[in-house]
């Protein structure tokens, strides 16, 4: 097993850049894997909105790029698309509903999808919703929470907009099943509950022993950037086999794995000479 990162090395981690499409190739040559997972996006949606010429580079053609070096090496291409490709006006999602994308970072997503189906001759489409866990970018929801708790104003969260958060380690074990079955095509994996993200915050609040009452209810409209979101991105599978979607926790399960995974997510970034500072390290 080989992981890939654009600015940082670990053991078992090496440095790419997926926009050098010299040096994607040479990596896919040298490894010859029989599964490639894309991960790598720049999920800002307002900053997708104000720069989409800038942020397609990476999420779109950049992807498309990396589908295309898959199939000539051979394997299968796992790519990670988002609850953002629907619009909010139906109370939840299923894999065969059309697209129809509000904002930007939709859009780019929802194209995405189009050109990996059309250039991988094997593919996974795996639409996943608010993901949440350690990661040392802290651009997750539950670590920007953590982060503005250190700070004395009111925290303003969204009460309109629901969605189905997903505990990021769960989507390994979806993603191992479906390997194991062969399947193809797109699948919806999302957590088991749907919040609003005023509510979640609420929860992040109670799991990490903050106070809550810092946590302030507006709507979205009052709060958030220059691009629209869907009210309800809420997603379900008719796909998914019931065994995979029963391994994907609700969200305060999550966050109490996060609580008690705390110390050795603090403990590995330490190892690597990362600074830690605030809950859960971050500088």
């Amino acid at each position: 097993m080989l992981g890939t990162a654009r600015s940082r090395e670990f053991p078992g981690i090496e440095r790419l850049d997926i926009q050098d499409g010299a040096a994607l190739r040479d990596l896919l040559r040298r490894a010859q894997p029989e599964i490639t997972v894309l991960a790598a996006s720049n999920p800002n949606v307002d900053f997708c909105e104000r720069d989409p010429a800038q942020t397609r580079e990476i999420n779109v053609e950049a992807t498309l790029d990396v589908a295309r070096a898959v199939s000539e090496v051979g394997g299968t291409l796992v790519f990670f698309s988002s609850d953002y490709v629907f619009d909010g006006s139906r109370p939840y999602f299923v894999e065969n509903d059309p697209v129809a994308p509000l904002n930007e970072y939709g859009r780019q997503k929802a194209e995405a999808e189009r050109g990996v189906a059309r250039l991988a001759p094997r593919y996974l489409i795996l639409r996943i919703s608010g993901v949440f866990g350690w990661e040392l970018a802290r651009k997750n929801f539950v670590l920007q929470i953590l982060d503005r708790a250190h700070e004395k104003n009111q925290i303003k969260v969204a009460r309109d907009l629901w969605y189905h958060p997903t505990y990021a380690p769960n989507l390994a074990g979806v993603l191992e099943g479906l390997f194991a079955s062969g399947a193809r095509g797109v699948y919806h994996a999302a957590g088991a509950d749907e919040f609003s993200r005023f509510d979640f915050a609420v929860e992040i609040a109670r799991c990490f022993s903050l106070d809550e009452r810092r946590i302030e209810p507006a709507r979205f409209q009052d709060i958030l950037g220059v691009a629209p979101r869907p009210a309800r991105s809420s997603l379900r599978s008719v796909r998914l086999d019931p065994s995979a979607q029963n391994g994907l926790c609700g969200a305060r399960d999550g966050l109490l794995d996060m609580r008690r995974t705390q110390g050795e997510w603090v403990q590995y970034l330490e190892e690597y000479g990362v600074a830690t500072k605030g809950i859960g390290g971050g500088a």
